[in-house]
């Protein structure tokens, strides 16, 4: 099964590790500013005002100067990239583009260039016609961050400025912060309070010596839209973002892909994304992949009980933290936080000198809450003889609902571990199953296990080898696919849906899932019933079902519980014009679950009938 089907709905987040900016773009029609100025390399006009492609100014820098309230700039591609204005300045690298309140920056134009001189903004390109900012004043850089000396300390700053301010659709890269602070932070972007939105942008290679090389945020309340981060390190936290102070931060549709993950530079705490301070973060239908840090949090870090984090719809897949005692592959909690239909996929935290080495893919030591969230094939590794919890590492207060916890791994106590007088986990609803060590004999403390003093609890959910609590059962959860195609159980490709006959299908307990909470992992109804079984859950029927997953007959596009021929005019339709699609729900088209909605879905419905 394609997890990026399976356990959240499509999204517009690039996924490619180029270099090259590769984010879909969504723009969208507005009504025009009162000035637009515009911006391309190649204009050679004597007196530029950028009212015009052939009057256009030649510089980023000369267009934001002549800048005033309600200007966009927009900023054609060039062969070099744009560099900051270092004219009369004592420090060079102090240089920036400083976007202030009403001014919004886009690029992604063709200008000058043939099929160019647009007129208006949503006929821009950003994926194709690649805008950069640089830091890279002598244009010298090498791999490595080599070369880096005399790059600027930001590329691009924000200063108090209003959502009124706004950077959209371009390639940031080569800032290195590595002066006095705040001269250390924010090599892409630095933020200083306000409300801005960065949009369709790319900030990738920049470095920090101290916090957030990517991005700082200090306060406010910014947005981050479909932009993605890559590669970005420093030598503390956030290796992508880092915030803190106070406000409200909010990231969505963002892909963070290898921040911290260089042989010379690592990151020691949440080499994605660092929150600190008075901060409430949300962060929607993200992208985690192949960070790499050396303390906390593979990906994510929330280190202060006064954050709230908000996660939803993401993905933390292969994620890596090590260390002398390594925390969270994929995030560590300290705050409260929720998290809800996320996956964690193979992510990692090892030991590097056999010390206490905690969760896989996740590490909670504040109050958290994770609700239809799947954890497969995570693992805590290393040579020490307290390296636990595969998956889940508790020593604060920790809810599971409804999640689905299989084949995770550590050398004791593969699964979910409570651990100190001071923790308190419960699990509801949830399947917990394959999870293993190398040297417990007790397979279901490999599931669910509590030391230290810690308190646990699991009722009306699927764990095995379990015994006791209420409405639980320890019988073969009956995955529609296990192994998946390759036959190895923890890996992406497992199918973890419910197949037919299973005893997770209308077996849980419908209160534990919060008000609003009407979807499972994929996004597919919640509170289907199956003719077929028993209810043996509680609740007002229909009755939840165990697990990420809501059982439901694969190809029964009209929700009628069955699958006839009735169903396949309602593929037809959803393949032609899903706008018009008069089936119960449109998810339900994936039929083969691959993440699309094609003709392998017509065959897969053909052989079900056939069946």
């Amino acid at each position: 099964m394609n997890w990026k089907s399976t356990s959240i709905p499509a999204r517009t987040v690039s996924r490619s590790f180029g270099v090259a900016l590769a984010v879909a773009c969504c723009v969208t029609t507005s009504a025009p500013a009162a000035v637009i100025l515009r911006v391309d390399a190649s204009a050679t006009d004597p007196a530029p005002d950028g009212s015009t492609w052939p009057t256009a100014f030649p510089t980023l820098s000369a267009a934001l100067d002549a800048a005033g309230p309600d200007t966009e700039i927009w900023v054609a591609a060039a062969a070099l990239p744009y560099r900051p204005d270092t004219t009369g300045l004592p420090d060079p690298r102090s240089a920036t583009f400083a976007v202030p309140s009403g001014v919004a920056i886009y690029g992604g134009f063709l200008g000058l260039a043939p099929g160019g001189n647009e007129s208006f903004r949503d006929q821009r390109d950003p994926v194709t016609n690649v805008t950069t900012l640089s830091g890279d004043l002598a244009m010298n850089d090498g791999p490595l961050f080599s070369n880096i000396s005399e790059n600027v300390y930001h590329v691009v700053t924000f200063s108090m400025a209003d959502a009124t301010a706004r950077l959209d659709g371009v390639r940031i890269v080569g800032g290195n912060a590595g002066g006095a602070h705040p001269d250390d932070c924010g090599g892409g972007i630095l933020i200083a309070g306000g409300a801005p939105t960065v949009a369709n942008c790319g900030i990738e290679r920049c470095r920090a010596s101290d916090l957030g090389a990517g991005v700082r945020v200090f306060g406010g309340a910014p947005r981050f839209e479909d932009s993605r981060f890559f590669e970005n390190t420093g030598t503390l936290w956030g290796g992508g973002m880092m915030i803190d102070g106070a406000g409200a931060v909010t990231i969505e549709r963002c892909a963070f892909v290898r921040n911290g993950n260089t042989p010379l530079v690592t990151v020691i705490d949440g080499p994605a994304i660092t929150v600190m301070g008075d901060m409430d973060v949300t962060i929607r239908d993200c992208d985690f992949e192949e960070n790499y840090g050396q303390c906390s949090g593979g990906a994510l870090y929330a280190g202060l009980s006064s954050s709230i984090i908000h996660v939803a719809r993401c993905r933390f897949i292969r994620n890596h933290i090590v260390a002398d005692i390594a925390r969270g592959g994929g995030i560590r909690n300290a705050a409260t936080m929720d998290v809800i239909d996320t996956l964690f996929l193979e992510n990692e935290a090892e030991t590097n000198v056999g010390e206490p080495t905690f969760g896989g893919a996740f590490q909670n030591e504040g109050t958290a809450t994770l609700i239809n969230c799947v954890m497969i094939g995570n693992r805590a590794v290393g040579n020490g003889e307290t390296i636990a919890a595969g998956a889940v590492d508790s020593t604060g207060t920790l809810t599971m609902t409804n999640c689905t916890v299989v084949a995770n791994h550590a050398p004791l106590n593969g699964g979910i571990l409570a651990r100190g007088a001071a923790s308190d986990l419960s699990v509801h609803n949830s399947i917990v199953w394959n999870n293993r060590s190398d040297v417990s004999a007790d397979i279901a403390d490999d599931q669910v296990a509590a030391i230290q003093g810690g308190l646990i609890s699991a009722d009306y959910s699927c764990i095995e080898a379990w015994v006791g609590g209420v409405g639980n059962t320890a019988a073969d959860p009956m995955f529609v696919d296990a192994a998946g195609s390759d036959a190895v159980e923890g890996t992406g490709d497992d199918d973890l849906r419910l197949g037919s006959g299973s005893p997770c299908i209308d077996a849980a307990r419908n209160d534990y899932l919060p008000t609003g909470v009407d979807g499972d992992a994929r996004g597919l109804t919640r509170f289907l019933d199956d003719p077929a079984t028993a209810d043996t859950g509680v609740g007002s029927p229909p009755i939840v079902d165990m697990g990420a997953y809501e059982f439901y007959i694969v190809g029964d596009l009209d929700c009628d519980d069955a699958l006839t021929i009735d169903d396949a005019p309602l593929l037809v339709q959803a393949l032609l014009d899903p706008a018009a699609f008069a089936g119960c729900d449109l998810g339900r088209a994936d039929v083969n679950a691959d993440g699309a909605t094609d003709g392998r879905d017509v065959t897969a419905l053909i052989a079900a009938l056939l069946m």
